[in-house]
């Protein structure tokens, strides 16, 4: 709460009595004008059942006060407006039903609210998210600060759900249809200055001028007309409209192949309600909202939004250590051809270095280095630019000191650090490098290479395992495999196939020519020279039945492999691992990371369809006692006893 707002609450109080509820509470000022506040007990101010209660009421006590002139909703929290609705709770619908009527009782207070007689502003600080945003939809007028915690957007459909109070039929009515589908699929959260140029927002001032200011604009609403308070947007023709949705439509199908489900559904909602009214587009908003909530796409997003959440709190914590004086530590670049003892032995006492990793362990790596307590490694992932997750690798002397500076780095860069145990191959390449071994075994067997390839983007692979291997690069696969064979054993063999691949020329995407040949970066068409080594390319496409089976049997044993990474305790916890996967390699979010895939399957199944696999490309693998004690235990990887530390 600013001190403004503080002082406002306080004084109106002194000065004229209010309401007061457990969640809501009315301050009314001499000039007529009520402030509502939102502050409910706890961080943040949520929407649930007894907010839409209390707020039904504050709108009939609003409404029947002759005093009342107009009114401004605020929060009372120093960083939050509203933040919407809570995921917690929404994870708890098991109906249809249950979702439903949520949203059809907050859809109901929400319209109330839109429709009072008086002028209403909403004067936003913090977060203004969902929910949040919805509610301030509903007023006549918005007015943000430019404090950097102030951010509004409708995120709802990066969660596998739809804006369900209002927000899909508003927003495009204040904004216009094309700016309110963009804002609504792409989930971005616009700063107070980017939704005032969006017209999310009429004005945008300092904190401490945010309630005078709303103020003073509720006041000028009182001398206009019921039917000008309200700024909407030019109207679309029906036929406009139609043309419209149908250009987001086929974007949507091409870019999502039906895996998320929200962003198709979201737009015929929006469009109903274009079409054929508000108080329809509500209605078709809260039977989609309350089908997507109990949706496994809707709950597989939700839970991975929570881990990385938690991730974040966890390396927060971990960066508390570092007292004010230890400050942030300096990262300086070094020349690579440097013998890395030499580097160590120039540093400052406080000075961190972090070394990057691939596959080798950071004990090896600086084994040879007297003092090392201030040496961590970092296993960043390619695209850096792109991809969000950092392995953060601690040996057995770095100090806590050296793994809160590199967590502060690795935020810093806008990255998720994951700590994980100083272990040949780590986390990702173990699990990456059984899914391309693999793959690799199904092609050496006969299946053609572009079916492998198919078989997996269907799954919701960015790229096929060929195509993973040309990003790599084949020579750099090469020695992580021959690395990974000579630390950990048989379980990653050395592809023949490989090598001769690279004695043929075939390097991958930087050299243009690969398992692909590649053209200004972009695949051309495989290589057909891959038919020289003993691979298979067909003119024909497997079908359905046979893609998704070569799927699980390249999939699967990444789920054996992350068994292990589990009974290593490379990680604790097999979110840590769904979260690196998910992030680090895009494995599909739709389906909540390797480990909640085989939970969604059943442990018993895993391991059948694994023995089958291993009898047919790897007769000499044996499935991982991880596994098998879920089995036997019958529990899944997220069984509640699973998840302790």
């Amino acid at each position: 709460m600013t001190n403004e707002q503080s002082e406002t609450r306080g004084a109106a109080s002194k000065v004229m009595s209010g309401a007061n509820w457990q969640h809501l509470m009315i301050r009314k000022k001499k000039s007529g004008v009520a402030f509502l506040f939102f502050d409910s007990p706890g961080k943040q101010n949520f929407l649930t059942s007894e907010v839409f209660d209390e707020l039904s009421e504050a709108i009939g006590e609003i409404e029947s006060d002759p005093e009342i002139k107009a009114v401004v909703i605020i929060s009372g929290k120093g960083d939050t407006f509203v933040a919407g609705a809570d995921l917690h709770e929404i994870l708890k619908y098991k109906t249809v039903d249950e979702g439903a009527q949520l949203s059809r009782r907050g859809n109901g207070i929400f319209s109330l609210l839109a429709n009072m007689s008086k002028p209403t502003v909403a004067a936003i600080n913090g977060l203004c998210v969902g929910g949040g945003l919805e509610l301030a939809l509903c007023c006549d007028r918005r007015i943000a600060t430019d404090a950097p915690i102030t951010v509004l957007g409708l995120p709802e459909v990066g969660h596998g759900l739809i804006p369900g109070l209002g927000g899909t039929q508003r927003l495009p009515r204040l904004i216009g249809a094309t700016n309110a589908i963009e804002l609504i699929l792409s989930g971005d959260l616009l700063s107070a200055n980017q939704a005032l140029e969006s017209l999310v927002v009429d004005q945008v001032e300092s904190p401490d001028a945010l309630l005078n200011k709303a103020e003073q604009l509720a006041l000028e609403l009182v001398e206009t007309s019921p039917g000008s308070r309200k700024r909407l947007a030019q109207r679309l023709s029906p036929e406009d409209t139609h043309r419209l949705f149908a250009l987001y439509q086929r974007s949507v199908r091409l870019r999502t192949k039906g895996r998320y489900p929200a962003q198709k559904l979201v737009l015929d909602v929006m469009k109903k309600g274009l079409l054929s009214g508000i108080d329809e587009g509500i209605e078709a908003e809260i039977e989609t909202f309350s089908e997507l909530a109990i949706g496994a796409v809707a709950r597989n997003l939700i839970f991975l939004f929570f881990s990385k959440e938690l991730a974040k709190q966890l390396a927060l914590k971990l960066t508390q250590t570092i007292s004010e004086k230890q400050g942030q530590a300096e990262f300086t670049a070094f020349d690579p051809s440097r013998d890395l003892a030499s580097v160590a032995s120039e540093l400052k006492p406080d000075a961190v270095l972090g070394i990057i990793a691939s596959t080798k362990t950071i004990e090896e790596i600086t084994a040879f280095i007297p003092n090392r307590a201030n040496i961590v490694g970092l296993q960043f992932f390619h695209p850096t630019d792109q991809i969000r997750v950092v392995e953060l690798i601690p040996h057995s002397e770095t100090s806590k000191y050296a793994q809160a500076q590199a967590t502060k780095f690795i935020l810093n860069a806008k990255k998720i650090p994951l700590t994980v145990r100083d272990t040949p191959g780590f986390l990702v390449n173990r699990i990456v490098y059984a899914y391309l071994q693999q793959a690799e075994r199904l092609a050496k067997s006969g299946v053609p290479i572009n079916w492998l390839e198919k078989a997996a983007t269907d799954f919701g692979m960015p790229v096929g395992p060929f195509a993973a291997l040309d990003e790599i690069g084949l020579s750099l696969a090469l020695s992580v495999t021959t690395y990974l064979n000579e630390k950990i054993g048989n379980r990653f063999s050395i592809p023949s196939v490989l090598t001769k691949a690279i004695e043929t020329g075939m390097q991958g995407r930087t050299t243009g020519c690969g398992t692909y040949i590649w053209e200004d970066d972009k695949k051309v068409s495989l290589n057909p020279d891959l038919q020289k080594l003993g691979y298979t390319i067909s003119e024909d496409e497997p079908s359905l039945d046979l893609a998704l089976k070569l799927a699980d049997m390249m999939i699967l044993p990444m789920v054996d492999e992350a068994a292990r990474c589990l009974e290593e305790k490379v990680v604790r916890r097999p979110r840590e691992i769904d979260l690196c996967i998910v992030l680090g390699i895009g494995f599909p979010a739709f389906r909540g990371g390797i480990l909640k895939y085989a939970d969604s399957l059943g442990i018993k199944q895993i391991i059948g369809e694994i023995n089958e696999i291993y009898q047919q490309t790897a007769p000499t693998k044996r499935i991982s006692d991880y596994l098998m004690k879920l089995e036997k235990e019958s529990r899944g990887f997220y069984s509640r006893e699973m998840e302790q530390d």
